[in-house]
């Protein structure tokens, strides 16, 4: 059941785009966001290996019958080398990115790639983590003609140091689609280069 899981999860994670575009756009498939299907990956994966574990302790005298070839027990048998020799070249290919390994690492990229612009890309990454002020600084809009526009589509600004994400979530709508509801029309800030690069710095950093 748990491999079932995982082998879902896998295939989700391959094709979807990455979390600042999916925590942007509120994507989610089967009830659950990015973010909880890469937790569910990870700790069903640790799951599986503990069962895995568990189950080859309470069967090591079936798998020491199953080794064993002329009575003797045989750990490098012809399937287990033939099962080493696929493992191996997989994990060195996927590693160094060689053909045929890399097509399919690419191809899940390009894949992720279309789907985050049919979603529509942030103006910068976790766009929706910034506060409101510094989300209308970094874009380089007017933050109080931005309120007033989203006060016309019945959406208040309680204050500027909620997040997009915060607002977003109160009126059940993604940040995306606060973003849109003010983008056109704004008057541009007009302040040194240098302060949007310090400002957007800090923003990565936190």
């Amino acid at each position: 059941l748990s491999f079932i899981i995982l082998f879902l999860s896998s295939g989700i994670l391959y094709f979807i785009p990455d979390r600042k575009v999916t925590s942007w756009t509120n994507w989610n498939f089967l009830g659950l966001d990015k973010q909880q299907w890469d937790n569910l990956h990870i700790n069903l994966g640790i799951f599986f290996l503990v069962m895995m574990i568990w189950h080859v302790y309470f069967n090591w005298k079936a798998i020491k019958n199953y080794l064993k070839v002329k009575r003797e027990l045989k750990i490098f048998t012809k399937e287990f080398n033939f099962a080493l020799f696929w493992v191996t070249l997989f994990t060195i290919g996927t590693v160094t990115m060689t053909i045929p390994f890399a097509i399919l690492v690419n191809l899940g990229n390009g894949i992720k790639a279309i789907n985050a612009l049919d979603e529509g890309n942030p103006p910068f990454g976790y766009a929706e983590e910034s506060t409101f002020r510094d989300f209308c600084i970094l874009i380089h809009v007017n933050e109080l003609e931005a309120i007033n526009k989203l006060k016309e589509a019945k959406i208040y600004i309680q204050s500027d140091k909620f997040t997009l994400k915060e607002v977003a979530k109160s009126y059940d709508i993604s940040p995306k689609a606060i973003y849109l509801k003010f983008k056109n029309n704004q008057r541009k800030l007009q302040l040194p280069a240098k302060f949007y690069g310090m400002l957007l710095a800090s923003q990565q950093r936190d």
